[in-house]
């Protein structure tokens, strides 16, 4: 019996050849360009960081 020959395929050429998958990458890609883009105010990060703060200096007195 003859072994059989193996065809590999890369994983780029599948990615490439699914419409659907490509779809996902694609708006993947919108978001996170989207999300890298942002820009918060620094008024508003300094209120967030300011509660971020407080809120990991109360978690250190309940353990303490």
């Amino acid at each position: 019996m003859k072994p059989l020959k193996k065809h590999a395929v890369s994983c780029e050429e599948d990615v490439f050849k699914d419409a659907q998958l490509q779809d996902y990458i694609e708006k993947q890609n919108a978001y996170f360009k989207e999300v890298d883009e942002y820009e918060l105010p620094e008024e508003e990060l300094q209120v967030l960081l300011v509660e971020y703060v407080s809120r990991e200096d109360r978690k250190l007195d309940k353990v303490m």
